[in-house]
């Protein structure tokens, strides 16, 4: 299922000397560098050699970690590891893999830019869930496994631990799950596993909790890899205490996201302007103090470097965003623990209720056509905030939005036939 990428990232070796796989955790940057590294290295004179820096942990080993792996002698006394590992390499055409570089990112930084410098004959060929920064970094992200080639994985997968024999509903609930998975092969191994004691039906119907679900990986996997909780904390670990913050604000959102929304979830107390000082701090601590413009840019920059946020061209308003449901899921049960969750609802309720008036006010008005694509993009989120102000329990300002929503709609379900929403509503 990955035969397009391989020849992708074979082709782009031979025209770049440092190729970062990147994307988010499970999406099998490991497996795809290690068939592009079978293939490219048959083209280099010294072949290629494989670094595992997974259990690496400090940025000083990280040099003698590579000498070690290309099978080099021992670092001499009146040399630093650098020094030694350029040495020995200046005259060899090999193909380096470095493997597992976002905890080491700005060592493997600087150790790429001197080999890139002071040898000739060197490609490096990383993996990490963010790139690492050099100049003459070209990235690569790697896309979720497409729909068929998910459905062959899982099958696969599932057929090792005990006999697959699927009804054509099975096989329809399958690829409902694999679709749910987001295509993360790694998340479709978990999910195999449990179809020795659940149908794919079954697995389906609890896939609104994956996380503790899909908690059975390979026991002598690295410990990230052994659960989809495990795979996301490592992530998380990853992010700046802003980054960790906007991570879960965003998940309160159903569909795609654009910059203007992701500060009304993110901004300080914009609902809540009684908070207490103790509320204040805590979201102090979490942005450094800061929770303006240029901060928001900065974490959103952050998430998508971590293949955490996904981008789309937008409807001509500016870039939108998205997050895979395995990502955003996380990112709920964060904003959950940390007593967030309704806070963050309201102002994603707040927000839409006030662009579902603006545009109903301005709808007599020229640019309809473009009023009515505004709310075609926004329509997820707009029904998600209606069903969170109209659920059981919700308070009186939060229900009253809903209905003002539900009001400013009415030009618009009129407009696209589909005024039996509102009444169902």
């Amino acid at each position: 299922g990955r035969a397009r990428e391989v020849e992708d990232v074979s082709r782009l070796l031979a025209e770049h000397r440092l190729l970062t796989l990147t994307g988010v955790g499970g999406v099998g940057k490991t497996r795809l560098a290690q068939r592009a590294a079978r293939t490219a290295g048959l083209l280099m004179r010294d072949g290629a050699c494989w670094v595992e820096l997974a259990e690496v942990t400090s940025p000083d080993v990280l040099p003698y970690a590579v000498v070690e792996g290309l099978g080099l002698a021992p670092v001499p006394p009146h040399l630093t590891p650098t020094d030694h590992l350029i040495g020995a390499l200046h005259h060899r055409e090999v193909l380096l893999v470095l493997d597992n570089c976002e905890h080491l990112a700005a060592a493997c930084a600087r150790l790429a830019h001197l080999l890139l410098d002071r040898t000739t004959g060197v490609r490096l060929l990383t993996t990490s869930r963010l790139p690492l920064g050099p100049g003459a970094e070209r990235l690569y992200v790697v896309p979720p496994l497409p729909e068929d080639a998910s459905l062959a994985l899982l099958t696969d997968r599932a057929a090792l631990l005990s006999e697959v024999s699927w009804s054509r509903d099975d096989l329809a609930h399958a690829r409902a799950v694999i679709r749910r998975l987001d295509g993360l092969p790694l998340a479709i191994e978990f999910a195999a596993r449990r179809l020795r004691a659940l149908s794919p039906g079954q697995l389906l119907d609890r896939l609104d909790e994956r996380l503790p679900l899909l908690s059975k990986g390979d026991p002598v996997a690295p410990e990230r890899h052994r659960s989809l909780r495990a795979m996301l904390d490592w992530s998380h670990q990853l992010c700046t205490p802003a980054q960790q913050r906007l991570w879960a604000r965003l998940s309160v959102f159903a569909g795609s996201i654009s910059l203007d929304a992701a500060h009304a979830v993110w901004a300080e107390d914009r609902w809540k302007e009684d908070a207490g000082k103790e509320d204040a701090g805590k979201e102090e601590r979490a942005t450094g103090g800061r929770s303006g413009p240029e901060e928001l840019l900065d974490a959103v920059d952050g998430l998508i470097d971590h293949s955490l946020l996904l981008t789309e061209p937008g409807d001509g308003a500016g870039r939108r965003y998205t997050m895979l449901e395995t990502v955003r899921e996380y990112g709920r049960d964060q904003l959950a623990r940390g007593g967030d969750l309704e806070d963050a609802r309201t102002r994603h309720l707040m927000w839409f209720r006030d662009r579902v008036l603006d545009v109903h006010d301005r709808w007599a008005g020229p640019g309809q056509a473009e009023l009515l694509e505004r709310l075609r993009h926004d329509l997820p989120n707009i029904r998600h905030a209606m069903e969170y102000g109209l659920r059981d329990g919700a308070g009186p300002a939060q229900t009253h939005a809903a209905l003002d929503i539900a009001r400013g709609l009415q030009w618009y379900w009129t407009a696209t036939g589909t005024a039996g929403e509102g009444t169902d509503r």
